[in-house]
């Protein structure tokens, strides 16, 4: 694969910081809002997906030898795994995020009779 031949001449890296910049930033800006308006709904799959996207970069940087994208991916990447794992702890085992955000708690557990 080579991507440069999508591009006609010129340095191509400007080109792919901002095209990637395109994508990155909205999806940021996303993640943001949702933890600032308080709505869980909807963030889990935002970080798993951003962390997937980072994990991604890693393999990229590492293949190209850019020790400065491989940092800065798996800072990114420790921040939505990070962010997926307040989450989890957040909603708690037997509820869903929708239950934690309409205030249930969980059932009691069964009794048992002797």
């Amino acid at each position: 694969m080579r991507p440069e031949l999508m591009v006609s001449g010129g340095d191509t890296s400007r080109l792919y910081a901002i095209a990637h910049a395109a994508r990155a930033i909205p999806f940021g800006l996303a993640i943001a809002a949702l933890i600032g308006l308080r709505r869980r709904q909807g963030l889990a799959p935002l970080l798993a997906v951003g962390a997937a996207a980072q994990l991604g970069d890693i393999v990229i940087a590492a293949a190209t030898a850019n020790p400065g994208m491989a940092f800065g991916a798996a800072l990114c990447a420790a921040g939505h795994l990070w962010g997926l794992l307040l989450l989890s702890r957040a909603v708690g085992p037997g509820l869903t995020v929708r239950d934690r955000i309409d205030g249930a708690t969980p059932a009691p557990p069964p009794r048992v009779s002797s």
